[in-house]
């Protein structure tokens, strides 16, 4: 963890030692997790309604920051979910931190991998099959999971679905968009189908999905302004 350096990963400050505990120092997100953030937003019937469209974009075009950098590095994340993003900021126009790297993977020869690991819900189904390598296209599966739920608020493969098991529902893709779906713009939920493609070898990647037309030059341009009042703000 001490190696990555980069502004949507948690950042490594300190590491303490005593006779019975260790203590690693990590920079403090106020805003919580995106999954706290989600939830948040309901409807007049306590349904989760998710976020905006914009404001859905705008952390995952961060989390993709975040892949291509590590995915460039040969890092997998591999436990990537709502709970496992924070938001530096308690307003919603703020830096995202991917964090726990405890299940991550540092590929040095091979460039595969096959340990069971992962989320339920959120993990791809090439590594519900355990004799089958899998790689870093892992993690756009359960990125695209996320973003799933950011933008319907509800997510698209759940035990709680009792037409169809949680197993067979992630190894055919099987989605169900509500009527929620119809204020979603087409871009956005091209990007989604592109990320939750069963095949990995037709998955999209981290760097791929940045040049993505759902992208807008607007997101870019917030993203690098956010980044820029943070590093004014620690100086």
């Amino acid at each position: 963890m001490c190696s990555i350096k980069n502004p949507f990963c948690m950042g490594y400050l300190d590491y303490y030692e005593d006779e019975l505990r260790s203590y690693i120092v990590l920079e403090f997100a106020a805003g919580g997790d995106l999954f706290t953030k989600i939830t948040h937003y309901q409807d007049a019937d306590g349904q989760c309604i998710g976020l905006t469209e914009n404001l859905s974009k705008l952390y995952t075009y961060q989390i993709m920051k975040a892949l291509e950098y590590l995915h460039l590095r040969g890092i997998t994340h591999r436990d990537i979910k709502p709970e496992n993003i924070l938001l530096l900021e308690k307003m919603d126009l703020t830096i995202i931190k991917l964090c726990d790297f405890g299940l991550a993977k540092i590929m040095y020869q091979a460039s595969t991998m096959n340990s069971y690991v992962g989320t339920p819900s959120y993990i791809a189904p090439e590594i519900r099959d355990t004799a089958e390598a899998y790689t870093s296209a892992v993690d756009l599966w359960s990125t695209g999971v996320v973003l799933f739920l950011m933008l319907s608020g509800y997510p698209p493969f759940c035990e709680s679905y009792n037409d169809m098991d949680l197993e067979k529902q992630i190894r055919t893709g099987r989605l169900l968009f509500s009527p929620r779906w119809k204020r979603v713009s087409i871009d956005a939920q091209k990007l989604v189908r592109c990320m939750l493609t069963v095949n990995c070898a037709n998955r999209i990647t981290a760097a791929e999905a940045l040049q993505h037309q759902w992208f807008d030059a607007g997101t870019k341009e917030l993203t690098e302004d956010l980044l820029t009042c943070n590093s004014e703000a620690e100086n």
